[in-house]
């Protein structure tokens, strides 16, 4: 891809990402509960309200930002992580081998918060996410893309 290509795969993944984010907030309150889960070997988040989980959603892991070294770590290059969390994301890296893409093929590099949300917008419209979540957390910031959005 062009510099030009890239830089409209970036301008129209933040538009589909950020009404992503738009319509959860709408259609399902995802910013008014007090307490998220993430149950890693069944891939699902759970949203609760004093006590009681109210929304679910099924999650994959797109990377995640280290603030003290301010560097991004895509999914795929995270030992850490279940490979079912990550079997989305290989198909963001690939998109990035095929097309020519630096940022979406490098396991690990310098980033500002502004990148980490450039390279989940392009994994939510890639991978047609129904919306994305970082969860609330210091030190190392997730990345999420998720789908499936149900009442519990």
């Amino acid at each position: 891809m062009t510099e030009a290509e890239i830089d409209k795969l970036c301008e129209d993944s933040e538009t589909y990402m950020n009404a992503c984010i738009e319509d959860a907030k709408h259609a399902w309150s995802i910013t008014g509960y007090d307490r998220f889960d993430l149950d890693q070997p069944t891939g699902v988040i759970r949203w609760s309200l004093s006590g009681q989980t109210k929304l679910l959603g099924d999650f994959q892991f797109v990377g995640s930002f280290a603030e003290e070294s301010q560097t991004w770590l895509w999914g795929w290059a995270n030992s850490h992580m279940l490979p079912h969390l990550l079997e989305d994301v290989a198909l963001v890296r690939a998109f990035g081998e095929e097309h020519g893409i630096e940022a979406l093929t490098c396991p690990r590099w310098e980033a500002t918060m502004d990148d980490c949300w450039q390279m989940t917008a392009i994994a939510s419209r890639l991978l047609e996410a129904e919306t994305v979540y970082r969860p609330p957390n210091k030190g190392v910031c997730a990345f999420l893309t998720i789908k499936n959005l149900r009442w519990a």
